[in-house]
């Protein structure tokens, strides 16, 4: 059975965009579902609520999750939302960039920092500035930070300064 990075890893890379976008947003769901368990006092009582994906974003938010966070992972159930509910929904410069938008940021100059520095690598030297990437590749770019940024939050619930 392969790890989570392993099967998030096939969600970006071997899928279309729709199955790029829809399994990634799955990802981002299960992990959100986990900081909601951490940040719940009592997180059996969320199954009988049953809760959609972007009124969990906004639990979170009550929760004390900055606005920065909540707003990207609120875009990316917007854009899973566009994927599968519109058959000729594709990704393109405007919705990967209306996502980046939504980006904190700080966590902007975290994604610009950690793919720059990726370039500078010898195996790395051919990829293309991040706003000459083709669109899904820039989703890609994107959705590692937002998975990252949403690790970053369990672990800091789990292991409070």
């Amino acid at each position: 059975m392969p790890t989570s990075d392993e099967a998030f890893e096939a969600a970006l890379n071997h899928e279309d965009d729709l199955g790029a976008v829809i399994r990634v947003h799955l990802h981002i769901e299960h992990h959100v579902n986990q900081l909601l368990e951490l940040l719940v006092p009592f997180p059996e009582d969320l199954k009988s609520v049953k809760l959609d994906y972007d009124n969990r974003v906004k639990l979170l938010s009550a929760l004390r999750i900055k606005p920065e966070s909540t707003k990207v992972l609120s875009a990316l159930g917007t854009m899973r939302n566009k994927f599968a509910h519109n058959l000729n929904y594709k990704l393109d410069k405007s919705n990967v960039k209306n996502l980046y938008e939504t980006i904190g940021s700080s966590d902007k100059e975290i994604l610009q920092r950690v793919y720059s520095n990726l370039r500078k690598k010898d195996e790395h030297k051919d990829l293309e500035p991040f706003k000459s990437l083709l669109p899904k590749e820039q989703f890609i770019v994107i959705a590692v930070l937002i998975r990252r940024m949403v690790l970053r939050m369990i672990n800091e619930v789990e292991n409070p300064v």
